[in-house]
C-alpha cells in the first residue's frame, strides 16, 4: 500500500458508463483528485467497455429500452428495489462472468483506494473484495439522483453525496441505520483518502 511504502498512492476509479453522466462524473472524480494530489496514480475504468456482449445484451439494453421507451415500467421496478430494499442491481455471478475486466483491473492495480462512481461499480468494487481481489477501502460517491439500497454495502467503508444530488431517505448503513447528513456513518468517520 501506497501510504506505508511512501510511494504515490494509487487510486481506481470505477464506473458503468450507461450514458455521458456517469462517465464524466468519474471522469470528473478523477481529475479532482489528481488536483488535489498531484502524485497519485488515478485510473478511471468503465466496467461496460470490457464486459461482454451476453452482459450487455441482458443488463444495459434493457435498462434502455426501459428509460428511452417505457419510462413508467421503470420508475415502477425502481421503486420496487427501493421499497423491498434490495441489495443488488444483478446477481453476483452476472457482474464475475459479465464484466472480467473490470475484476482484472481490479486485481492487476492493487489500488490504495476503490472509488465507486455508479452503483453497480460499487457491487462490483465489493464483489472484488469479497473475492480477495483487492482489500482497498471502498468510497461510494452517489452519482445518481435517486440512491438505492444497493448503493449500501457492509464493504463500504465512506460514502461521498453531492449538495442536492441524491434522495436521502433512502440511504442506509448496511444495519438499518439512517446515515446522518454527510454520508457517513459513525464507523465511516475515520476513513480518509490515502495522502
Amino acid at each position: 500500500m501506497a501510504a506505508k511504502t511512501g510511494a504515490a498512492p494509487r487510486v481506481l476509479v470505477m464506473t458503468l458508463a450507461f450514458g455521458s453522466g456517469h462517465a464524466k462524473a468519474a471522469s470528473a472524480i478523477a481529475q479532482e483528485l489528481t488536483r488535489q494530489a498531484p502524485r497519485a496514480e488515478v485510473l478511471v475504468v468503465d466496467a461496460l467497455a470490457g464486459s461482454r456482449w451476453l452482459f450487455r445484451a441482458l443488463y444495459v439494453w434493457p435498462y434502455w429500452l426501459m428509460v428511452r421507451h417505457a419510462p413508467r415500467l421503470w420508475r415502477r421496478l425502481f421503486a420496487t428495489r427501493v421499497r423491498n430494499v434490495h441489495r443488488r442491481t444483478a446477481p453476483r455471478w452476472a457482474f464475475r462472468v459479465g464484466c472480467p475486466a473490470a475484476f482484472r483491473a481490479l486485481a492487476d492495480f492493487q489500488p490504495d483506494v476503490v472509488v465507486a462512481a455508479e452503483v453497480a461499480a460499487c457491487e462490483i468494487a465489493v464483489e472484488g473484495r469479497r473475492r480477495g481481489l483487492s482489500a482497498a477501502p471502498i468510497v461510494n460517491v452517489i452519482t445518481d439522483h435517486h440512491a438505492e439500497p444497493a448503493w449500501v454495502q457492509p464493504e463500504v467503508d465512506a460514502y461521498a453525496v453531492g449538495r442536492g444530488a441524491g434522495s436521502r431517505r433512502h440511504l442506509r448503513h448496511p444495519d438499518g441505520r439512517e446515515l446522518p447528513a454527510d454520508g457517513r456513518s459513525r464507523r465511516h468517520a475515520r476513513a480518509s483518502w490515502p495522502s
